[in-house]
């Protein structure tokens, strides 16, 4: 479930300029339901590709347009 999760956090980011939002975030934990245990090795896999979420305020204008 954890690599389902972060597949999904890769495609986002594919198609999505490289960003990620901390909402897309907050939505997928919901989606996959993830244990206290599978957050934590969820967000290890974040950190050990580089992936860090901003708050949706902070996506550039330009990319919000894309959309």
């Amino acid at each position: 479930v954890v690599k389902e999760c972060f597949e999904r956090v890769r495609i986002i980011k594919g198609v999505n300029y490289g960003i990620v939002t901390n909402e897309q975030i907050e939505l997928l934990l919901e989606r996959y339901q993830l244990t206290e245990e599978q957050q934590r090795h969820f967000f290890a896999l974040l950190r050990e590709h580089g992936i860090k979420p901003i708050n949706d305020s902070e996506v550039p204008d330009k990319v919000k347009k894309q959309r």
